[in-house]
């Protein structure tokens, strides 16, 4: 898949243009070619024709050359050869592959397999990667200067950049340091919010919209999620609300008894978002009634409180 390119916002008048990729691929570090999406003999005759120098009889192309790169560097029916790993990473980078370039980026950083480390190369390499994992290696290098000048601000951005693109290292980095909205921030937030607000309770009230297909659509989707995160809402599995309301996670009646004490932006859409994601994964059959009151009436206390910036 070929990189986009996106206008990342630093904050305080600043903004850099960042490659975007969404592929998707195999993770897997086991030296068993099935785990990698290869049959035994398929990889088998690769490493044949590599070793007799006949590659004519490969259809080569930057693709291979990564996971060519990952059979060395895994021994996957071969014995690890960093280098030799590194070099076919190396054919793949020059052919515009962009996992070589976070693989390449991992062994740099970590000093894989004895090889030596250089952090200014996998720096450059991660912030040439459009994957959602080198958006968070870039934001980690800012924030600890490694490689590269430490710029917190830019450290935020590119964290903020990999959460909402549901990396887990930026899901479990947010608990650690609250990168999401700066003070500069605050304001276009609120403004975010209610405006997510409005768009949902558009469609929870729409008559049209109220058809088993509709919310099946909803809860399906990800446009919901997506903006769940852009937001910097957590899907926390509901943790953050029933800590703070208790029953009225599960239960409308409770909710309601409830919504006047209910006043934390950041606790209703981590609830807003978990829920969702219940119902997205885990639940057996379709959302009730219920549950879709349940979401329109947090949905207008959302509303009401992003008119008060000083309750976020």
């Amino acid at each position: 898949m070929k990189q986009q390119i996106k206008i990342l916002d630093i904050g305080k008048g600043r903004s850099i243009r960042i490659p975007v990729n969404y592929q998707n691929f195999i993770l897997d570090y086991s030296n068993n070619p099935e785990a990698h999406g290869w049959a035994r003999e398929d990889v088998v005759y690769i490493l044949e024709c590599i070793q007799k120098g006949n590659l004519e009889a490969l259809n080569m192309d930057h693709n291979l050359m990564n996971d060519i790169g990952t059979f060395f560097e895994g021994g996957v029916c071969v014995k690890p050869n960093i280098k030799a790993a590194i070099f076919w990473y190396e054919q793949a980078i020059e052919n515009g592959n962009d996992l070589a370039r976070s693989n390449l980026a991992d062994i740099l950083r970590k000093g894989s397999q004895g090889y030596p480390k250089d952090l200014r190369r996998a720096f450059e390499l991660y912030k040439a990667c459009g994957l959602p994992y080198a958006h968070y290696r870039v934001g980690e290098f800012y924030e600890h200067g490694w490689g590269v000048k430490q710029d917190l601000d830019a450290a935020k951005a590119y964290y903020r950049q990999a959460y909402k693109e549901g990396h887990g290292l930026a899901i479990r980095k947010l608990k650690e340091w609250n990168f999401l909205y700066d003070e500069h921030m605050a304001e276009r937030r609120i403004i975010d919010i209610e405006s997510f607000a409005d768009k949902y309770i558009a469609f929870f009230e729409n008559p049209n919209s109220r058809t088993k297909e509709s919310y099946y659509y909803f809860f399906e989707n990800s446009e919901f999620s997506n903006d769940c995160r852009d937001l910097g809402f957590i899907m926390d599995c509901g943790s953050s609300f029933v800590e703070a309301y208790g029953e009225a996670w599960n239960k409308l009646s409770v909710l309601k008894e409830k919504i006047d004490e209910i006043a934390n932006i950041q606790i209703i859409g981590n609830g807003l978002f978990s829920q969702w994601r219940y119902y997205n994964h885990w639940a057996y059959g379709h959302a009730s009634d219920d549950v879709k009151e349940w979401f329109l009436v947090l949905l207008h206390k959302l509303k009401s409180l992003s008119r008060t910036p000083k309750r976020v």
